[in-house]
């Protein structure tokens, strides 16, 4: 895969509903709080933060969200007709107004190559930003130190996609991508795989 795809309604209605009743269910639904929304290791600042949901990890399912989460990859990537070879992680992630425009870290996800997807469930103002900027997998520097030797303040944005619910956004691992916080609206939630 070698360019970004975007899809929309890429759930079935019915399916969707079933998804984000149960995501969307602030009484039930476990969030964990992170101190960096990009990369665990690094606290960037006070505006950094968000909350998780990890459902799959490579060493298997974790949560009990994963069985219907993994439903919900597969019928996707099907329809982007894409066969799924292997799920390293699967997270929900969910962002918090934070009164401005927070861009957080480029990052990848990985750090050996694979396909990154990015699914929406609601629709909010805090575009995905995708820079023109890629990890060599190769490297002996994690992602973040890659990032700052090889790209620093000089990486471009190449483009930014607006959060739709039901959304999907598939791009190469290997391409730095942000997340950014919502202003007008209180949440932004994504499942990241």
């Amino acid at each position: 895969m070698n360019e970004v795809i975007v899809i929309d309604n890429a759930l079935p209605n019915l399916l969707f509903k079933k998804l984000t009743d149960i995501i969307l269910d602030e009484k039930k639904f476990p969030w964990f709080y992170t101190s960096s929304t990009a990369y665990e290791e690094k606290e960037i600042d006070n505006l950094d933060y968000s909350f998780s949901h990890v459902t799959t990890t490579e060493d298997g399912d974790i949560s009990e969200m994963a069985g219907l989460t993994r439903l919900c990859i597969d019928f996707m990537l099907d329809k982007a007709g894409i066969k799924l070879k292997e799920l390293y992680r699967a997270r929900y992630g969910l962002l918090t107004s934070v009164g401005q425009n927070k861009i957080h870290e480029p990052h990848v996800d990985l750090t050996f190559t694979h396909t990154t997807g990015l699914f929406y469930l609601t629709e909010t103002e805090g575009d995905t930003i995708i820079y023109n900027s890629f990890y060599d997998f190769k490297s002996d520097m994690t992602p973040s130190e890659y990032w700052d030797f090889k790209y620093g303040r000089t990486a471009k944005k190449c483009d930014s996609i607006t959060p739709k619910a039901n959304r999907l956004v598939l791009l190469p691992g290997k391409i730095y991508h942000s997340s950014s916080s919502t202003v007008n609206t209180n949440k932004r939630i994504v499942l990241n795989f």
